[in-house]
């Protein structure tokens, strides 16, 4: 489970053995998710970058591979992923 920075509201990054990484947003009903992902193998780490570097998700995957997922601000949405091996 990963926090982004206050900057980018109330954002929170879940992912786990079940190889689903979710990105939820907090809204006045609760929270929700905006992003879904699943990966080739279980998430065994996830964490949102420092606010310097914009709005992007890194997660370590099993397989060894490493997932970056990016904020697209001109679309507003968070974007597929692009996998570093």
């Amino acid at each position: 489970m990963s926090w982004s920075h206050p900057k980018y509201e109330s954002l929170l990054a879940t992912a786990g053995y079940d190889r689903i990484i979710k990105i939820w947003k907090k809204s006045s009903n609760g929270w929700r998710v905006i992003f879904r992902h699943q990966a080739d193998a279980s998430v065994n780490c996830i964490s949102f970058a420092p606010w310097e570097y914009g709005l992007c998700l890194a997660a370590g995957i099993a397989d060894g591979k490493i997932i970056v997922i990016d904020y697209d601000s001109n679309r507003g949405i968070f974007v597929e992923p692009f996998r570093i091996f």
